[in-house]
């Protein structure tokens, strides 16, 4: 009988193991960039990177810049995103800040000639898609921290 029951949790275990395998995962990360306010989240299904959404803040006082600085700032960084596959691009210009959005999609059938062109991680040699893991080093490396998710008081 404890046999049985042992090997009814060990199957369901498993199953709720590869069934967790199976789903998308995100990790988002804060950091600071000459002054702007960054927060990226990665999504990806196991070792592979799906999607990559930014939001950048510059408050305009915190940076000692006037408003048409930073929409010239943003104006030339959209010139880089704009027009390529797989990226989209959305800059707001306020009283008080500019926020740039923009969602990288790496499932985009040239993954290779997209990060290349944008100057980000791209495949290892021999793949066809981009490892997690060296997005997330080399984002640690430019000082980004991973935000913790918020937990439920149950």
């Amino acid at each position: 009988m404890k046999r049985s029951f042992l090997a009814i949790v060990l199957l369901l275990a498993g199953i709720f193991l590869l069934a967790a395998c199976g789903k998308d995962q995100s990790k988002t990360y804060e950091g600071d960039i000459e002054g702007a306010d960054v927060i990226t989240t990665l999504t990806y299904k196991g070792d592979k990177l799906l999607k990559q959404s930014s939001i950048l803040t510059i408050n305009y006082d915190e940076n000692g810049i006037s408003k048409s600085e930073a929409e010239q700032i943003l104006d030339e960084q959209e010139k880089v995103f704009k027009g390529v596959d797989g990226v989209s691009y959305k800059k707001e210009i306020k009283k008080d800040k500019a926020i740039q959005k923009i969602k990288i999609d790496y499932e985009t059938d040239n993954v290779k000639k997209m990060t290349k062109k944008l100057g980000i991680t791209g495949p290892e040699k021999g793949k066809d898609y981009v490892n997690v893991k060296d997005v997330e080093r080399a984002m640690k490396k430019a000082g980004f921290e991973e935000k913790k998710p918020l937990k439920d008081n149950d």
